[in-house]
């Protein structure tokens, strides 16, 4: 997986031979294992369903925060397990992973806040313990600007807002604003706009300014999403408006 290398008849007869044998494996095999098939977009019902049945009867302290964190991301990514059992597997993981926030690695963080985000599950401990870390000097400064972006976005797919974490991430990604990728400025004001966020004026505007420079590298999806928080966001950018209408008309 590590090396994007996908074989359907392999991974069919791994998830075959795995399933019935779990409990063989040690905590961090398991959630490699369902990390793979994420990883290549394989799916496998029966497997995953094994695997949420055997985190949800794990004992407390079992698996680590890292592996709980791959597992979480494994699971999003997949959806592959019925609503009600995600919603009983994320909140045990997010009650576990919650006091050892500080022992996980950036990307780690990213992809557990991510996780929570594109299941929309809202743990509200999780995300404050979260934010907290990231509103210390010690901890924003370790994310990259992706990272960043894709917390701040989670965020708001949960509709949970944190004034000082939403300040400090906005503050890096301003100063960093020039390694933004079009999908990651369409998602930063999107998420400004859904959290009813309008006191990041300096970092609107600078988007939309480097949107209109550059308004051919904006998939028509990414223009749209722009353009609503735009309006919402920064209602007098004429500039961008107009660049921005001429390329969605184009498009469309």
């Amino acid at each position: 997986a590590t090396l994007s290398v996908r074989d359907d008849a392999l991974f069919s007869i791994l998830a075959e031979l795995a399933g019935p044998r779990l409990h063989e494996l040690k905590p961090y095999e398991v959630t490699n294992l369902v990390w793979a098939f994420a990883k290549l977009s394989v799916r496998s019902t029966s497997l995953f369903q094994s695997v949420a049945q055997m985190l949800q009867s794990r004992r407390r302290g079992e698996y680590k925060a890292q592996c709980l964190a791959a597992a979480a991301w494994s699971f999003a990514k997949s959806s592959a397990i019925p609503r009600s059992t995600q919603n009983q597997l994320f909140k045990s993981i997010g009650d576990e992973i919650l006091p050892q926030v500080n022992s996980l690695k950036p990307q780690e963080v990213a992809n557990v806040v991510w996780s929570f985000g594109q299941m929309k599950i809202k743990h509200q401990r999780l995300c404050e313990e979260i934010a907290n870390f990231l509103s210390t000097p010690s901890g924003f400064s370790r994310f990259s600007t992706t990272q960043l972006t894709n917390i701040l976005t989670a965020f708001a797919q949960v509709h949970f807002r944190h004034s000082g974490s939403i300040s400090k991430i906005c503050g890096v990604i301003l100063r960093n604003s020039h390694s933004l990728t079009p999908e990651e400025s369409s998602s930063l004001l999107w998420s400004l706009a859904e959290l009813n966020v309008h006191d990041r004026t300096l970092l609107v505007q600078k988007i939309l300014d480097m949107a209109a420079a550059d308004i051919t590298c904006f998939k028509y999806e990414e223009l749209v999403v722009l353009n609503t928080a735009a309006k919402k966001l920064s209602p007098y950018h004429q500039s961008f408006f107009d660049v921005c209408e001429a390329a969605l008309s184009t498009d469309g």
